[in-house]
């Protein structure tokens, strides 16, 4: 008699939680809250276009860990990996938007980083491709559409002021004496010739300034991003494990 093999069980949905973080400081505070509940080996993968707040949320949780609230995190847009020592061990902060795919990303040695047990914040992780490790929180940001402004109101017509009627005591105006019969037509005179304007020499253009004159020296990776606009934080985990890192947002969802 064959024995029945026991159902697979399915896999678990990812956890997730979206935030809405109405300023650059709940951003912040959203870092430091997960920096909490970083283990060594833990990978976050920091998803949004440019100006999401991704370095923003990176460098709190790397504050954080550090446990210097004022500390100098420079962006790794050149470097592409910048190392950190803190009490939890080696932090991994990797900035991939030059990348081209994920063979250039495997060479920077964040695989190997993770497997020491580094723990890593990667902007841009879909330079990874399918070598995004499959245990890792996705912390996806996005700014919120601003509220749509009501229409101006058009103001109202002014009426015409009412003039009064003439009383019936009101005198008529007396009509203008029509001209006599000796009264003399005075001749007409001719209108004096309109003067010709003497032409003048055009004055030159000034230059304006060209684009490529004024044109920012910094590549688009660093565009400058609009500070305290609101953000909404999408966070999913994917893998055991992340149970105390979601605990730290206190219940926010």
């Amino acid at each position: 008699m064959t024995t029945a093999e026991p159902a697979a069980k399915p896999a678990a949905e990812p956890a997730a939680a979206r935030l809405i973080l109405p300023a650059e400081a709940a951003t912040a505070a959203l870092g430091a809250q997960l920096a909490g509940g970083l283990a060594p080996g833990d990978v976050v993968a920091l998803w949004g276009g440019l100006g999401a707040g991704k370095s923003v949320l990176a460098r709190a949780i790397l504050r954080a860990l550090l446990g210097d609230a004022a500390a100098a995190i420079p962006s790794p847009s050149y470097t592409l990996v910048n190392v950190y020592d803190t009490p939890r061990g080696e932090v991994w902060h990797a900035d991939l938007y030059r990348l081209a795919g994920p063979g250039e990303a495997l060479e920077l040695g964040l695989i190997e980083a993770m497997a020491g047990g580094a723990i890593l914040l990667i902007e841009w992780p879909d330079r990874l491709g399918a070598d995004l490790p499959a245990r890792r929180l996705d912390i996806a940001l996005a700014p919120l559409p601003a509220p749509a402004e009501p229409p101006a109101a058009e103001p109202p017509a002014l009426a015409a002021p009412a003039r009064d009627a003439p009383g019936p005591d009101a005198a008529a105006a007396p009509d203008a004496p029509a001209p006599g019969p000796a009264a003399a037509t005075a001749p007409a005179r001719a209108a004096p010739a309109a003067a010709t304007p003497t032409p003048k020499a055009p004055t030159a253009a000034p230059t304006a300034p060209t684009a490529e004159r004024f044109a920012p020296t910094m590549p688009a990776a660093e565009a400058p991003i609009p500070g305290d606009e609101p953000r909404a934080a999408t966070i999913t985990a994917h893998g055991p494990g992340w149970g105390r890192a979601l605990e730290r947002l206190g219940g926010q969802g």
